[in-house]
């Protein structure tokens, strides 16, 4: 076997990063152009995960992976396996990356940084201006990560609105928040059955952003069906 990463999520094989990988390690000079995935079903028991890290732990020849769908999972399952986690990693509860480093096993949560990058090649860095909402439709990590960055900006939102149809996901977004001094009056989360009133009360000029599952690994949309969305918003699908 050569040195290689894995790719943990859903259906790994349909995704972009299987094809540009190899592109990117070749231009990089990295150590491994081989990306493996591994698909491991949203409702596997955390044996699984667990599992799939322990053999990242144990493989000499293996170099880490990057982690969709499952990060908080894997935190769960394996966190305990990692002889190292960064900050984000602890204060949000997901692994995002996994890499080693002379012999130890690193856990990394770099959503936080990612999204923000990513929101600002889409969103003037002062388009809230203070009043414009940001609505994010999802709890799980992208959500955690995106309200994160947020809450981070000079720029602040009106609110920075989340929704999801797990409580659990909600308190636990709540929980992170509380502790990284988020202002409670800055963040709201509520049910997804309220997404539609949401929509139709944000500012003209709100961001709307689908942190979901919902049209990537699983079929369907987080917004109801002739619902609009605020005049002139950003959507981030």
């Amino acid at each position: 076997m050569t040195e290689r990463m894995a790719f943990i999520g859903v259906t790994t094989g349909s995704s972009s990063i299987m094809r540009i990988f190899p592109e990117w390690a070749a231009e990089l000079g990295l150590p491994t152009q081989t990306l493996e995935g591994v698909d491991v079903a949203l409702d596997a028991p955390a044996a699984e995960l667990r599992t799939t890290v322990e053999a990242i732990k144990g493989d000499p020849e293996h170099r880490g992976a990057l982690v969709t769908t499952h990060k908080m999972s894997v935190f769960e399952a394996a966190s305990d396996l990692f002889d190292e986690l960064d900050d984000f990693a602890r204060a949000c509860s997901e692994v995002s990356s996994i890499s080693k480093r002379d012999g130890r096993l690193l856990g990394h949560a770099k959503d936080p940084l990612t999204a923000r990058l990513a929101l600002d090649e889409i969103f003037a860095a002062d388009g809230f201006d203070g009043d414009r909402d940001a609505v994010i439709l999802g709890a799980g990590g992208a959500g955690l990560a995106l309200s994160w960055a947020l809450a981070e900006r000079d720029d602040l939102p009106g609110r920075i609105i989340v929704t999801d149809s797990s409580p659990e996901r909600l308190e636990h977004l709540r929980e992170v928040h509380a502790a990284r001094g988020t202002d409670p009056d800055l963040l709201v989360t509520r049910p997804a059955a309220d997404t539609a009133e949401l929509l139709q009360e944000a500012p003209a000029g709100s961001l709307v952003v689908n942190a979901s599952g919902l049209g990537k690994d699983r079929p369907g949309s987080p917004v109801p069906e002739g619902v609009l969305f605020p005049e002139n918003a950003t959507v981030w699908e």
